[in-house]
């Protein structure tokens, strides 16, 4: 194959698919056909709102450690490292900057890089294949096969785990040459930096790179010892580069919700063989997300079914090829039907939303033996190849369309109307020049949506997310889920306790949803007058919030500040036909009612699952009248507000009832008032600066430390204006206990570096000193060889 074909078959590889997605995208009415955004799921709630913070961080000059402006404050590298760090998104970086960084231009900068990518995985799949073959057609054929596989559509709005697919011919291509060189520079470098663009997709693959290891050695043309010497070598080496990500990280995750799902998995049977199979066939939909374990991205065309079957029966395939081959084809499809070898690739870790993350290795692998077949077929004429590969370009190129349009999209035109709307408020900007406090988003279009405007927040959601921190914030009545917590259920405590002072309703911005127009005056309400992130306490405690009434832990919380506790709160019970909660009223009384799964670990919100609808009302005649109904906005905690009525009845849409514990609590409004008063006379005076949390600390107050409402970790560093540290530790299992050592008015700056960050960078410049050695020791080789050769 000559310079000139490798590059037209490559320039095709890479175009077909994208021209695919376009023509997917145009159908579908993507911007800026219409106002639809290819940026749905994760694309809405994830890479949108961290691209936004990054530019923002980038332009700002901010720290990338971490971020104040969601969930209480996020270890932001955290979040960098594990969705950010492809070096392909400087494209979207530059176009985004270029276009003022709105949250708009960062969309449209994601949606260039989904094409992008694309195009890259059947471009490295051409490339890999004309290094094996001389054939173009088998080139052009087996990259279009993989760049418009069902995995690539199906999953590439997941643009942190598709580096890995486009990566996994050129790393495949180099640990090849490394079994038969012994030289491994280009794996390291390549394997380095699969694990840098996702390291959670990199544990897969590293598990697949062993068993294709396993592979060449049954294959029988490679030195045993030689090359399973150098692959453990460079890929330790490997993964020593990729040490400033990698060990950050793992202090990271073994602080998470998403780790505590690892070994909760289904070890037995997943999926039939049946049903694996049919996901091989033409008019099977790229399955976007799905609870369905069976559910695999794996089509790539039905001809290839007919190359596996002729790589396992031809002649020309010797015996040891053709065990070598089945064995991984095996081991590959098992793990999709057997749990157990499932988990393996996904870390011994629940796949939740995603099934099967690495169902790109079996499409991988199954082209890799259909090149295998087609290089043997020995008498295969031009015209029979040319017409497979046209008729099997319109059959992906069909499906790719379909499966596009099915995908699901967002609509475009709400969040931008959102970020106009509050870009242009004057109150809003006001806020924004010296933030001293929380302003939450009650009804979010996206979970970290204060990271698109810039706001301090506290709904966030992140696989990075702590699990303290869910844990925590569900204990005190918010609705959280798997490493996601929004601001729904708040009540007047909680926004004075965490420093809300500003609310933004903004779901009554949407263009479709059916809401009044809103003015300047209702977008923002004010919440509170000195709600602070930060009180004087002398009352700090090292406990948990373990209760499983909400308010008994927000009182536990308050007594933790100022030593007094608000609600009176009480467990309803059913009444004797098991299905009315009831309760006395009293009367002039504040009441919130709170609606919590018993076994609910906190870690998903079961309630929203589970009950259809909760309706509160007055108990006449033992029946629940004047009913008002909670539907489609279900909570934890319900502000019920003042009753008027003797007696208050609440029924719950379910069929168990028992498994729900049902709460109320309520107070005077004068208790609320010394409450407040309480809080403001210990309120501590500080600024939110980017990505630190300045304390002004005042020589009035005596004999008492500080509770910040930000999530306690040991990589917090506070320090004065003179040098001298302070100690902090953790308060209430989640937040943080600044402990004072004098009487003196000070400014203590509290500022955040990750665990495991120096330790990391160390052995990246360690490891980048040893590759740099090896590849100056091959390339002398190389040349000494080439000299030795020319002498003789």
């Amino acid at each position: 194959m000559t310079k000139k074909s490798k590059l037209i078959t490559g320039l095709l590889a890479f175009i077909i698919p994208v021209i695919a997605d376009l023509i997917g995208m145009y159908i579908t009415g993507i911007y800026p056909v219409s106002t639809r955004s290819y940026m749905s799921i994760d694309g809405k709630h994830q890479y949108l709102p961290f691209f936004c913070e990054l530019v923002r961080k980038l332009s700002n000059g901010e720290s990338l450690f971490y971020s104040l402006r969601a969930g209480l404050g996020l270890d932001f590298y955290a979040i960098f490292s594990y969705y950010l760090t492809s070096p392909l998104n400087l494209i979207a970086l530059i176009m985004a900057a270029l276009s003022g960084g709105s949250y708009v231009a960062i969309n449209e900068a994601l949606t260039v890089l989904v094409l992008i990518k694309t195009g890259l995985t059947g471009l490295t799949m051409s490339y890999y294949v004309s290094k094996r073959s001389d054939n173009s057609y088998f080139a052009l054929l087996l990259g279009l096969m993989y760049g418009m596989s069902n995995y690539v559509i199906g999953y590439h709005i997941n643009l942190m785990w598709m580096d890995a697919v486009y990566l996994l011919p050129l790393l495949i291509y180099a640990l090849e040459q490394m079994s038969k060189t012994y030289k491994g520079c280009l794996y390291s470098l390549l394997l380095a930096l699969v694990i840098i663009c996702n390291y959670y997709i990199a544990f897969g693959l590293a598990v697949y790179l062993c068993l294709y290891m396993a592979y060449l050695i049954i294959e029988g043309e490679v030195d045993i010892k030689k090359s399973i010497k150098s692959f453990i070598l460079y890929s330790l080496l490997g993964g020593a580069l990729s040490g400033i990500i990698i060990i950050p990280a793992a202090f990271n995750l073994l602080g998470t919700n998403a780790s505590g799902t690892v070994g909760n998995i289904n070890l037995g049977i997943i999926a039939s063989p049946l049903k694996i199979f049919r996901q091989m066939l033409v008019g099977t939909k790229a399955c976007l997300t799905t609870d369905d374990g069976g559910a695999a991205n794996i089509y790539c065309g039905t001809v290839v079914l007919v190359f596996i079957l002729g790589f396992i029966v031809s002649k020309n395939i010797n015996k040891r090829q053709k065990i070598a081959g089945i064995f991984l084809l095996a081991i590959m499809f098992l793990s999709l039907n057997i749990g157990l070898i499932n988990g393996i690739f996904h870390g011994m870790h629940e796949a939740y939303g995603f099934p099967n993350r690495h169902a790109f290795m079996i499409v991988f692998t199954m082209l890799m033996l259909s090149m295998k077949y087609l290089m043997s077929i020995k008498d295969l004429k031009k015209p029979v190849i040319v017409i497979i590969c046209i008729l099997t370009a319109i059959e992906l190129f069909s499906s790719a369309i379909i499966s596009i349009k099915a995908n699901g999209n967002t609509d475009r035109s709400r969040l931008k109307s959102r970020e106009d709307f509050l870009l242009s408020n004057e109150n809003y900007k006001e806020y924004l020049k010296n933030p001293t406090s929380r302003m939450a988003i009650n009804g979010t279009l996206s979970h970290n949506e204060s990271l698109i405007y810039g706001n301090y927040d506290i709904s966030a959601f992140a696989s990075t997310m702590s699990d303290d921190t869910v844990n925590a914030m569900s204990a005190l009545g918010y609705n959280t889920s798997l490493n996601m917590i929004t601001y729904q259920g708040y009540t007047d405590l909680t926004n004075e306790l965490l420093g809300v002072r500003y609310r933004l309703d903004l779901k009554r911005l949407s263009n479709i949803n059916p809401y009044s127009n809103v003015t300047s005056d209702d977008i923002i309400v004010k919440t509170s007058d000195k709600a602070s992130l930060a009180y004087y306490s002398d009352f700090a405690s090292d406990e948990r919030l373990n209760d499983n009434n909400p308010f008994v832990n927000q009182n536990f919380l308050l007594k933790n500040i100022i030593g007094y506790a608000l609600y009176t709160n009480e467990e309803l019970k059913l009444d004797k036909n098991q299905i009315l909660y009831k309760a006395d009223v009293n009367k002039n009384c504040h009441y919130y009612m709170a609606v919590v799964k018993k076994d609910d670990s906190s870690q998903y919100d079961k309630t929203e699952l589970e009950l259809k609808s909760v309706s509160v009302g007055e108990l006449k005649n033992n029946k629940l009248e004047n009913a008002k109904t909670y539907e489609d906005d279900l909570l934890r905690i319900y502000d019920l507000g003042i009753l008027d009525y003797d007696t208050l009845a609440i029924s719950l849409d379910t069929a168990c009832c028992d498994d729900y514990g049902v709460y109320i609590g309520y107070y005077s409004e004068e208790e609320y008032s010394k409450t407040v008063e309480m809080l403001e006379n210990n309120a501590v005076q500080i600024d939110l600066i980017d990505d630190k949390l300045v304390i002004k600390r005042s020589a009035d107050i005596k004999g008492k430390d500080i509770f910040i409402s930000i999530p306690y970790s040991k990589g917090l560093k506070a320090v004065d204006e003179r040098g001298i540290s302070y100690e902090l530790s953790k308060t209430s299992g989640l937040f943080t206990k600044l402990k004072l050592m004098d009487n003196e008015e000070h400014t203590i700056t509290i500022s955040y570096r990750p665990e495991g960050f120096y330790p990391g960078l160390i052995i990246t410049l360690i490891s980048i000193f040893i590759i740099a050695i090896r590849i100056r020791n091959d390339y002398n080789g190389l040349k000494i060889k080439t000299g030795d050769e020319n002498e003789g």
